[in-house]
């Protein structure tokens, strides 16, 4: 059950700033804990907190629309009870074209009360970009 909502929460992210509907960047904060943080260390950006988390995706979407992210090579590694580590792949395609490419990092929680496995941790890591090529990590 852990590995089914983690997943799937994976991928609607991704989804979610696709989509970039008021509605979608809602959920995409949801999937995140109260205090949840994202840190994508390419572009120096750090964002703690549902609120936050909401106005990043609709940023995302805004910046890169119309385009497509998508996950893979998932692997969940159990850190301790209640906790569940990512690391996988993603992409990101515009008009046809791959324009990044990076790795997923992230820490699930159980959250008591909510019975849902929530991000408090994700970092978004960029290997490649079609504007800067290869990028050193």
């Amino acid at each position: 059950e852990a590995a089914l909502q983690i997943t799937n929460s994976l991928h609607e992210m991704l989804q979610c700033m696709d989509l970039g509907t008021e509605q979608a960047c809602d959920r995409f904060s949801e999937l995140f804990t109260a205090d949840g943080e994202l840190d994508i260390p390419h572009v120096k950006v750090t964002k703690k907190g549902q609120g936050e988390l909401k106005s990043l995706c609709k940023f995302l979407h805004t910046k890169f629309s119309p385009s497509t992210h998508w996950e893979g090579n998932v692997v969940l590694t159990k850190l301790s009870e209640g906790i569940i580590m990512n690391r996988s792949y993603w992409q990101a395609f515009k008009d046809g074209n791959c324009i990044s490419i990076g790795i997923h990092e992230d820490e699930f929680e159980l959250v008591a009360g909510d019975d849902a496995w929530k991000c408090r941790k994700r970092i978004i890591r960029h290997t490649w970009t079609k504007e800067a090529g290869d990028i050193k990590q």
